[in-house]
């Protein structure tokens, strides 16, 4: 569709060149042409004029008007041949033809100009093929001049259709990509004209289709919180109960510590259905003042023993940070974050979380990376890569991120990933 849109465009350009070109041409060559007739003719008055006046004629003079004139010379006297550089016969021929008010009279192979003065007259006699040779030199510059236009206005359409189609080609682009669902790239801007408008509608329009395709994920996320978190919240209260009532009566060493695991485990379980529960019904974030290392200490003492039976050391600092949000929802940040951090680092590696001024939280693991497929759809929830994931983690974080005006950003590769959490510090 581009292509034929770039010919037709071309064809055009060159049909208004040909119709223009043809018609200056045209002219141009009539005028060349007639310049090269009146060149001749004025060489042969000037010098003829020149001689009659001068009295300079005669067969030797005559000769070397020829040489001058690049034309055979005939004088004529009272109506007869005087001298000539012709024979005899196409002397009598060309004087005969000669007319001084038609110039450039035909006669067999000459075109001749007669100059008079008196009743002695001059007859100069071009030969009609060298004439018609030298129109045609004069000519020639216009046919290289009308070529290299044609071959100009050629480059010309084509770099002016592409460069007009290009903005067209990155919109059909970009089409292409939301018919098969990927909406994560943006057409470019190519300035500030109709296509650039263009651009601009078209990349709203894409941002909308993102931000509805997300809006309708969260609400699947949040009917399926609601029947899952029914489900299973009373019973795990359940045994949540019983596991702590036998882990206080349990006086064996090695029973008390598989019961405390238990608890751990169930607690978190807990965390998990209030994450899904606010999925279902979400509320906005409370401002309150925040101490999110106060957050991260409080969330590892739970993640210390999960890492130690996965044989990963985790790992922490803390500095002063404080930001306006809410408490709980950071909670959740954290766990999710260290929580896939651990799943993702095998036995024997490292779990690192920092929190640095003025309100930064980093998580970084010694995994093996993010594969490079899922790392555009990263934070899109439902899209997970682990057996029986939900993709939920890092879809929570992001959401969370976002409605305490924090933002999400994260590097990957062979040695590791790192997750880097920048909320607004507290005033």
């Amino acid at each position: 569709m581009m292509r034929s849109a770039s010919v037709r465009l071309v064809a055009a350009f060159l049909a208004l060149f040909a119709a223009t070109s043809a018609l200056l041409l045209w002219g141009a060559a009539t005028q060349a042409r007639r310049m090269a007739e009146e060149r001749a003719l004025e060489q042969a008055k000037t010098v003829g004029g020149l001689m009659l006046k001068s009295g300079f004629v005669g067969p030797e003079m005559l000769g070397r008007v020829k040489a001058v004139v690049d034309a055979e010379v005939v004088e004529v006297l009272a109506g007869r041949v005087r001298g000539s550089t012709l024979a005899r016969e196409e002397s009598e021929a060309v004087s005969k033809a000669a007319r001084a008010a038609a110039p450039f009279a035909e006669s067999g192979r000459f075109r001749v100009v007669a100059v008079t003065e008196g009743d002695t007259t001059l007859v100069f006699a071009f030969e009609a093929e060298k004439l018609e040779a030298a129109k045609s030199e004069a000519v020639r510059p216009l046919w290289w001049l009308a070529g290299g236009a044609v071959l100009g206005v050629t480059v010309l359409g084509l770099w002016l259709g592409a460069s007009l189609l290009r903005p067209v080609g990155a919109l059909v682009a970009g089409a292409r990509r939301i018919e098969k669902g990927d909406l994560s790239q943006d057409v470019p801007f190519p300035g500030a004209d109709e296509f650039g408008a263009l651009a601009t509608a078209f990349n709203s329009m894409q941002a909308a289709l993102r931000k509805q395709r997300e809006d309708e994920r969260w609400a699947e996320a949040g009917r399926v919180a609601a029947g899952v978190a029914h489900d299973l919240r009373n019973p795990l209260a359940g045994v949540l109960m019983m596991a702590q009532m036998l882990e206080r009566d349990e006086k064996d060493p090695r029973r008390r510590e598989v019961l405390q695991r238990i608890v751990t485990e169930v607690k978190r379980l807990e965390v998990s259905i209030g994450e899904l529960m606010a999925l279902a019904s979400p509320e906005p974030p409370k401002k309150e003042r925040v101490d999110l290392a106060a957050v991260a200490k409080e969330a590892l003492e739970l993640f210390q023993s999960r890492a130690e039976h996965r044989g990963v050391a985790l790992e922490s600092t803390f500095a002063p940070a404080r930001f306006t949000g809410d408490a709980g929802r950071a909670r959740r940040i954290v766990d999710n974050l260290v929580a896939n951090a651990l799943e993702a680092t095998p036995a024997g590696g490292r779990v690192t979380v920092r929190v640095q001024a003025p309100a930064e939280l980093r998580v970084a693991d010694t995994g093996g990376g993010i594969p490079e497929a899922m790392r555009e759809k990263l934070f899109e929830a439902f899209n997970s890569d682990k057996a029986g994931g939900t993709g939920l983690g890092l879809a929570t974080v992001k959401k969370l991120a976002e409605e305490m005006g924090g933002k999400v950003e994260f590097e990957t590769g062979p040695a590791g990933t790192t997750f880097l959490v920048r909320f607004q510090a507290a005033e």
